[in-house]
C-alpha cells in the first residue's frame, strides 16, 4: 500500500535573515544579562547585588506591563474582519486589524529586553531550586 505523501510538505521552511538576527540578538542579550547578573553576584557587595536584582525585577515588571498594555492585552491578535461588529465599515475593520499588527511590530523592541531578563530569572530559579535544592544535596557537597 502506497502512502500519499504528495500533500504533506515536511521540508523545513527557510529561516529569514530578520529572524536569524533576532535570534542572535536574543542569545547575545541573554548572555550579557546573565554575565552582569552573575558577575555582580560573585562580588561580595550585598548592596550592589541587591541593587542589580531589584533593577532587573523592576525593568522586567515595567516592560512586561508596558508591552501588555500597549498591545491592548493582545485583544487584536488573530482577528478577522468577520469577527468584528457588522455595523463597522470595511475600512474601519481594516484599520482596527492594521492597528493591532502595527502595535505588535512597534513593541518588539521590548521583547528584546524582556526575554533576556526572563532567561536570567529562569537560570536563577534553576540554580536555587534544582541545583542547590536537589542536585547539590545528592552529591553530598562533593563539588
Amino acid at each position: 500500500m502506497k502512502k500519499n505523501t504528495d500533500k504533506l510538505n515536511l521540508a523545513p521552511k527557510p529561516v529569514s535573515q530578520k529572524t536569524k538576527k533576532k535570534a542572535v540578538s536574543l542569545i547575545f542579550g541573554s548572555i550579557v544579562s546573565l554575565v552582569i547578573y552573575y558577575g555582580v553576584g560573585a562580588t561580595n557587595i550585598p548592596m550592589l547585588q541587591m541593587g542589580v536584582m531589584i533593577a532587573y525585577m523592576v525593568a522586567f515588571g515595567a516592560l512586561l506591563a508596558a508591552y501588555i498594555i500597549y498591545n491592548r492585552a493582545f485583544s487584536r491578535k488573530n482577528i478577522t474582519p468577520d469577527m468584528l461588529p457588522d455595523h463597522w465599515s470595511a475600512e474601519e475593520k481594516q484599520n482596527f486589524i492594521r492597528d493591532g499588527e502595527e502595535r505588535m511590530k512597534k513593541s518588539q523592541w521590548m521583547l528584546m529586553i524582556i526575554i533576556p531578563l526572563l532567561v536570567t530569572f529562569a537560570a536563577e530559579a534553576m540554580y536555587l531550586f534544582v541545583w542547590t535544592g536537589l542536585i547539590e544535596p545528592m552529591l553530598g557537597g562533593a563539588l
